[in-house]
């Protein structure tokens, strides 16, 4: 596969982040991190919009009322429609004490799952949760698993028995064993670990089960085969990608968010850095799955 990505909105995002698709509307979703605000792109006639928000997201996720839960480092909101300015400044707040939020996708059940970090980026009291707001059906922040640096992405492999998770510090990607009717994890394995320049930032699974990981700092999308092995690697001309996801009228589009800052801060000026990239492929993708509320 010879795939070459080109920059489809120069957007000159600061921290470009959890793309997703919306198969309802066929426009993708996305958010910049380091300057507030909430994207949208329609494919079709190139055009996007963008709305500010009240302080740094980490996530955001579909609803199936066709609105969006929009997560912040500490705390949520949900809104029907962005253009709605008051509904996005109706924030929760959550206690996380020295935790933040970073990285969250719905899963297979429709449930929300996000990780934390240390904001310091030193500590290992971060922790993968399930989320459920205070205004949806049995509110909870219930941690699954804990001892991470700094979180990432998430994925579910195609039959729902696989969970996997990034964190960025240990350049560890991880495997859940994962019941696909209650939704239980099993013990942590390493899947695989990103070598070289970058770190394992978002993700996502195509319909064969391969894994596709933007390598944030390396410049590049790694697929990797169910078993951890290296299959593929797609490169950009930037070096901060920083998330992707499958979209398109057949899911045969990757979307690549990306950034024009480093994990500390450090912003590089790279022609096209904090664009959003596409990528045409053979492999489809799995459809977004959206929360229930």
């Amino acid at each position: 596969m010879h795939a070459q990505p080109t920059c489809v909105l120069a957007c000159d995002n600061e921290l470009g982040e959890c793309p997703i698709w919306c198969p309802t509307t066929g426009r993708l979703w996305w958010i910049d991190v380091a300057r507030p605000a909430l994207w949208r792109f329609d494919p079709t006639t190139g055009a996007s919009e963008n709305w500010p928000l009240p302080k740094p997201p980490a996530a955001i996720a579909l609803r199936r009322s066709g609105g969006l839960l929009i997560l912040f480092r500490r705390g949520y909101a949900l809104i029907d429609e962005p253009q709605s300015g008051a509904a996005i400044e109706q924030t929760h707040g959550l206690d996380l004490g020295d935790e933040r939020f970073n990285d969250g996708k719905v899963a297979p059940d429709g449930k929300m799952w996000v990780g934390s970090m240390d904001r310091a980026l030193k500590s290992p009291i971060g922790r993968l949760y399930q989320f459920t707001p205070d205004n949806g059906p049995a509110f909870g922040l219930r941690p699954m698993d804990e001892g991470f640096v700094l979180s990432n992405g998430l994925g579910w492999s195609p039959d729902g028995r696989a969970l996997y998770f990034a964190e960025s510090r240990s350049k560890h990607v991880y495997r859940y064993d994962r019941d696909p009717v209650d939704g239980a994890i099993g013990t942590r394995h390493l899947f695989t670990t990103l070598d070289g320049d970058g770190v394992p930032d978002g993700l996502t699974v195509d319909a064969a089960g391969h894994v596709w990981i933007a390598a944030f700092g390396g410049g590049a999308v790694h697929r990797f085969r169910p078993d951890g092995s290296l299959d593929l690697r797609i490169t950009l001309p930037v070096e901060h990608p920083t998330s992707c996801t499958f979209g398109g009228d057949d899911l045969r589009v990757l979307y690549i968010t990306s950034a024009r800052r480093g994990i500390e801060g450090n912003a590089r000026p790279t022609p096209q850095a904090g664009g959003l990239w596409a990528v045409r492929l053979d492999v489809a993708g799995l459809p977004e799955t959206s929360l229930s509320y």
